[in-house]
């Protein structure tokens, strides 16, 4: 076969145009030639490697490593489209508490202004009667507390003893220190 179509077909080869038979009849011209040219030279390592033959066990495991590799890969990129997507799941679900939450608060806010005004007095009249109410609640409440006042002297009386009872433990308590110190110093 000539130089220059051995040429053209390596151009078809490498652009993906040429047919089964052209790949043959580049195979056979390296196999059958062994002095060439250097441009063409080159290409001989990759058509011999065409011929040999292929070790369908290495290629199965090769192409189950590919495979593994690739579905792993997979599994990662989903794992962390989904990690992301919660990620901003939750982000906007904290948003929107948080503005519900807000909103909350200002409706509490607006509700006690309006019952405020409400009960707000219309006449001069009304207010005094509403102010008096008012004092009438704190006096009796007053009282009340005033009235629990009057134990704390009988509450002296009933703890009298039992501050006794500690003055005696606490003398006793200073006996043993003063016995415990002399027994060191010995």
């Amino acid at each position: 076969m000539e130089t220059r179509r051995v040429e053209i077909l390596l151009e078809k080869f490498f652009e993906g145009q040429s047919t089964l038979e052209e790949e043959q009849q580049l195979r056979d011209f390296f196999r059958e030639n062994r002095d060439l040219p250097e441009a063409l030279e080159i290409n001989r390592p990759f058509f011999e490697g065409l011929d040999e033959p292929v070790d369908t066990m290495e290629e199965m495991a090769f192409a189950e490593r590919i495979t593994g590799a690739i579905e792993t890969r997979e599994r990662i990129i989903q794992r962390k489209r989904f990690t992301h997507q919660v990620t901003w799941m939750a982000g906007i679900a904290a948003a929107i508490i948080v503005v519900l939450f807000t909103l909350n608060i200002w409706n509490n806010q607006q509700m006690q202004k309006n019952q405020l005004a409400m009960n707000a007095p219309e006449n001069p009249k009304q207010a005094y009667e509403m102010s008096m109410d008012a004092l009438k609640y704190v006096s009796v409440n007053y009282n009340k507390g005033i009235k629990q006042l009057d134990k704390i002297p009988n509450m002296e009386k009933d703890t009298k003893p039992l501050y006794q009872a500690l003055e005696f433990y606490g003398k006793g308590y200073a006996q043993m220190n003063v016995i415990v110190n002399l027994k060191l110093k010995q």
